[in-house]
């Protein structure tokens, strides 16, 4: 995320281009104050929404658990998630948070799997991710993960491994398939970059 600053005074504006929490427009009031803020990204109770649907039309009659790191991005999206679910009428048999930059997080898949949950909820970033669902599936447990857009990494890919196949994440459709990006995506990739996740985004916000 970057940010280019204006107001009425300076002259610059503001432009997000991956800055998805919702607290900075909290209301219309607070948008009315805020009028040279542009967010290009999802914010993240609109993720949750999304998130929640899907929960309650997939897994509405399975256990759900709810997992997040504790920070203002993971925490808010998996309460934004757990909120539009319960309002939903379904509630979920776990929610748990767990701590960043550990190297393993089998004590939290064994409590899950003890619980025979279905499917987990993650609001958190790729590393920890991936080695939640590395570790279920090293001990042959099945459960389902659904998280939010920072899993878009291949870091995710790489330390997950075979175990990110079947993750399911709330996103934008892939910017990079995007035929009037093709030019923008070769130069990325000719410089050895591969531009992924709000790559694309960031660079509409700087052209405007």
């Amino acid at each position: 995320m970057f940010q280019l600053n204006y107001s009425s005074r300076c002259c610059l504006w503001r432009c997000r281009s991956a800055h998805d929490y919702s607290g900075i427009y909290q209301s219309q009031s607070d948008r009315r104050r805020r009028p040279h803020v542009f967010r290009i990204s999802g914010r993240d109770d609109k993720q949750g929404i999304v998130a929640g649907d899907y929960l309650a039309e997939n897994w509405g009659d399975k256990k759900i658990a709810f997992l997040h790191d504790g920070d203002a991005y993971g925490k808010g999206l998996a309460d934004a998630t757990k909120e539009h679910l319960n309002e939903l009428g379904i509630t979920e048999v776990m929610y748990e948070e767990y701590t960043p930059g550990l190297d393993d997080y089998s004590e939290i898949v064994a409590k899950m799997q003890a619980e025979a949950i279905d499917v987990f909820y993650l609001g958190g970033y790729s590393t920890e991710a991936a080695l939640l669902i590395r570790g279920a599936r090293d001990i042959g447990y099945g459960v389902q993960m659904v998280s939010g857009d920072a899993l878009t990494s291949e870091e995710f890919a790489i330390v997950a491994g075979e175990a990110a196949d079947g993750t399911l994440i709330t996103f934008f459709p892939d910017a990079r398939n995007n035929p009037e990006a093709q030019d923008v995506v070769s130069r990325f990739r000719d410089e050895g970059y591969e531009p992924e996740g709000y790559t694309l985004q960031t660079y509409a916000t700087m052209q405007t």
